[in-house]
This record gives structure tokens, sequence and C-alpha cells, in this order.
């Protein structure tokens, strides 16, 4: 079945996933994070924040 709306649970909900997957790297907990890795991941936080229209 095709809704002619995304579903903004569902959307809501997956970009609070991917925003938690790179809060880690933002925050720079991993031993790999560099200070530019953390800048991209805040930047891509920031981004999914923004573009939702809800």
């Amino acid at each position: 079945m095709v809704k002619s709306e995304p579903d903004q649970g569902i959307v809501r909900r997956g970009v609070t996933l991917i925003k938690g997957l790179l809060a880690p790297i933002s925050a720079g907990l991993g031993k790999a994070a560099t200070e530019e890795t953390a800048d991209a991941a805040r930047q891509v936080i920031d981004a999914l924040g923004a573009s939702l229209p809800f």
C-alpha cells in the first residue's frame, strides 16, 4: 500500500535513530574520531534536524 504522504512518525523516528548513531562521533568519543570527523557529524545532525518540515 502506497500513501500519498509519508508517515511523519516513522520519518521522525528514523532521523532520531541516525542522529543517535552520529552523536558519539560528534562528541569525539570514538578513538578514531578526529576534530574534522566530529564537526562533520555535528553538521549532519544539524542538517537532519533542519530538513524535517514537521
